[in-house]
């Protein structure tokens, strides 16, 4: 017995039930997990002698050992990595110390250099000191009446007006 259904798009199909065509070529779904499970129960169960049973504890004795080897072999790594992560501690220490080396040595040629030119700033304002000094001494010598004659004269030639003399 085939029902005829149609679809929204006009096409039609049959559909089979799987009571009805016991070796169709449809898809079957797969056994519910517990079904799966009890038959692989039932089966190991049956067919499982006294050495079956010895070699599978032998296996599993092994599978111990070797789950414990892995272990302890890891435990060396870790030991490994921490010796790798403290030869990386020492050498970033290292880094810093040279880097602070570096740095003191840059601010000590620096402190230096601003030494040197606050000297020679010193220095200059000496020098620009004693020519205000010899200027005022100037001044103050051709300020004698007597001389006062040469110094009109020396406006009067190299004054504002530049004459000639």
């Amino acid at each position: 017995m085939r029902p005829e259904s149609r679809a929204s798009g006009g096409i039609k199909f049959e559909l089979i039930a799987s009571s009805q065509a016991p070796y169709s070529k449809a898809r079957r779904l797969p056994p519910l997990p517990l079904q799966r499970r009890e038959k692989q129960r039932n089966r190991k169960r049956s067919s499982l002698t006294h050495e079956q049973i010895l070699e599978k504890l032998k296996r599993a004795e092994q599978r111990r050992k070797q789950q414990e080897e892995e272990r302890l072999s890891k435990i060396t790594s870790k030991e490994r990595i921490d010796e790798v992560l403290n030869v990386g501690v020492q050498l970033t220490k290292e880094k810093r110390e040279k880097h602070n080396e570096k740095m003191d040595a840059t601010i000590k040629s620096r402190e230096k250099h601003l030494q040197d030119l606050q000297s020679k700033l010193r220095a200059q304002e000496e020098r620009a000191e004693r020519v205000r000094e010899r200027k005022k001494s100037l001044n103050r010598v051709a300020t004698i009446p007597e001389d006062q004659e040469v110094v009109d004269r020396f406006h009067w030639c190299f004054g504002e007006e530049e004459k000639a003399c």
